[in-house]
Formats: C-alpha cells, sequence, structure tokens
C-alpha cells in the first residue's frame, strides 16, 4: 500500500486533482482509497434520516449497506490517525491517497500550489516529495500541472 498526503491552501484544486488522479490509477487496474481530512467535523447522515436517528440514540457506529455502495458511520473521540484508518479500513487498497494532512507523518507528501500566488507555500520543499502549480514554480522537487495526472500517476508507481 502507497500512501500520499495531498495538501495546500482551501480551494487550490485538491478535490480536482484527486479525483482525476483517482480515475487515473483505476484506469490502470489499481485499487485506490480516499481518505477526506474532516478537522471541522461534518454531517454524513441527513437530520431525521435513519442513520443519523441511530446515531442520537447513542450508537457508537452505524452501517448503511445499499446495492452499490457501503457507508460506515462511527463516533471517534479525536480525529483518527488517516494512516492508520487506511490500513484498518483498506487492508487490500494499492494507493491511499489522503486529501490533506499537512501535520501527518507520512512518508510522502504532495503539495498543490496557490495559483494566485505560487509564493504562498504550505510546506517547505524539505517537506514535501513533489509540487503541483498551474505556474513556474522553482523547486528542487518534481513540479506536476495539475492536468499532467498520467506523469503524477507515474511518479507514485515508481516509488
Amino acid at each position: 500500500m502507497k500512501t500520499a498526503a495531498f495538501v495546500g491552501f482551501s480551494n487550490t484544486g485538491k478535490t480536482t486533482l484527486l479525483e482525476s488522479l483517482t480515475a487515473e490509477l483505476k484506469r490502470r487496474g489499481r485499487r485506490v482509497a480516499v481518505v477526506k481530512r474532516c478537522p471541522h467535523g461534518f454531517d454524513f447522515s441527513p437530520e431525521g434520516k435513519d442513520a443519523a436517528r441511530y446515531l442520537a440514540a447513542g450508537a457508537d457506529c452505524t452501517l448503511v449497506l445499499g446495492p452499490d455502495r457501503t457507508a460506515l458511520l462511527r463516533r471517534e473521540e479525536a480525529l483518527p490517525d488517516p494512516q492508520a484508518a487506511a490500513a484498518s479500513y483498506f487492508p487490500d487498497a494499492d494507493f491511499v491517497l489522503i486529501e490533506g494532512g499537512k501535520n501527518l507523518d507520512a512518508p510522502l507528501k504532495i503539495e498543490i500550489v496557490d495559483p494566485a500566488d505560487p509564493s504562498r507555500r504550505v510546506l517547505s520543499d524539505d517537506e514535501v516529495s513533489a509540487l503541483v502549480s498551474e505556474r513556474e514554480i522553482d523547486s528542487a522537487r518534481p513540479v506536476f500541472r495539475p492536468g499532467e495526472v498520467e506523469r503524477l500517476a507515474d511518479f507514485l508507481e515508481a516509488l
């Protein structure tokens, strides 16, 4: 299992890039899992729906099964480590792509650079393995354009 954290400021294109990269890796026959970090919380199950009602009643977790997807809603006391969660929930994945995680101790971090201001960075070159930027950027690390998902997938597969 190869794990990569994709970091960057809000609205820099992380989700769009991960959608395209996921599709490219799937086209190559790889098993891909994506972890979306939500440190400020989220509400996956609408108020009044069964899963939300079970959680409101005190259930520690609820599993929603459908013909084409499964959702696990589980109470956590703290934000779980994405790498540990991925190893637990996706043991057969070839790639785990984490959206967010600038503070993770991830072996591979790729920063999506702010297109409005490429000098504004979340991490230093020493903390990343590669960059994704719409503009020319001076870096000792490999730099990919947002549309170069095939090259980025090649980079991930080579690691």
